[in-house]
């Protein structure tokens, strides 16, 4: 083998390893944004199980509001009655007279 393509083989040789160096860095980093992914989707997937709880418990204290407003003006009723059910009775005992 003459010098000058011992020279082109050794440089050959070179570039290669440096390839399979890069590969072999190419494969940890894929490996590594592998995980990376994995672990995203694990949170994401426990994001998504906060805000669906956290839209339940939301929708339950709006219905709790409602139920309470509902109340309220209930109480209002039951006053407004029992006022109009004393005015009825005094009505009658003036009659009564």
């Amino acid at each position: 083998m003459t010098p000058s393509e011992e020279k082109i083989l050794k440089r050959f040789e070179t570039r290669v390893r440096q390839l399979m160096l890069s590969y072999k860095e190419l494969q940890n980093e894929n490996a590594s944004l592998r995980n990376t992914i994995g672990a995203q989707r694990v949170m994401l997937d426990e994001k998504e199980n906060a805000l669906s709880l956290l839209q339940k418990e939301y929708n339950t204290l709006k219905l709790a509001r409602v139920i309470d407003v509902g109340s309220d003006d209930l109480k209002d009723a039951k006053l407004r009655i029992s006022k109009l059910v004393q005015e009825i009775d005094k009505c009658i005992a003036a009659v009564n007279i």
